[in-house]
């Protein structure tokens, strides 16, 4: 019997590699607050583009640096 379109049933195993953590946590939230004390406030691209990450990475570090209450957020408009 032929397979149709959509009839096939796939199983996620891994990330893919490229989705694997590059930076540790605590690293990260130290570039963060050092790009923000040397630059003064940045976009999340900017910051994005300058940490070398992910950006569930980066989304995680802003996080968890807004709880410790080292960061707060602001429309840069």
């Amino acid at each position: 019997m032929e397979e149709k379109a959509g009839e096939q049933t796939w199983v996620v195993i891994a990330p893919h590699e490229m989705l694997a953590i590059k930076r540790d946590p605590d690293e990260l939230d130290e570039i963060v607050l050092d790009l923000i004390k040397a630059r003064g406030p940045m976009g999340l691209s900017l910051l994005w583009r300058d940490t070398n990450c992910h950006l569930w990475e980066l989304d995680a570090s802003l996080n968890r640096l807004k709880r410790r209450g080292l960061l707060i957020e602001s429309d840069l408009r």
